[in-house]
């Protein structure tokens, strides 16, 4: 025979072929298994680390949500509290024109 030439398999040969692919077949399950187990402990780590990022988020939105309401308080106070462009006019005048004396009544 030359080297292009084969002979039939033999019973022995597919035997061994059957058992190499059986041991192939266990390797292979055997690295899906650690992949997949990898994939689940990155599952976790991905979770946890989702979960640590909304518990931020939502202690920054209560901080900024107080903050707004504080500050809104603060704006309505000012509000309640400031002079107008008129009182402002009629002060700057009382004080211009009464010399902002004592006892006169255009003092305000």
């Amino acid at each position: 025979m030359d080297d292009f030439e084969s002979s039939p398999a033999t019973r022995a040969d597919i035997r061994r072929l059957d058992d190499k692919i059986d041991r192939l077949d266990l390797k292979v399950d055997a690295g899906v298994r650690r992949l997949d187990d990898k994939i689940d402990r990155l599952d976790l780590k991905v979770d946890a680390g989702v979960r640590r990022l909304d518990d931020k988020i939502d202690s920054a939105t209560a901080r900024l949500a107080k903050e707004i309401v504080a500050t809104q308080a603060d704006v309505r106070e000012i509000k309640a509290t400031m002079a107008t462009k008129t009182d402002v006019d009629r002060i700057l005048a009382a004080v211009l024109h009464g010399r902002g004396e004592p006892g006169s009544a255009r003092a305000l």
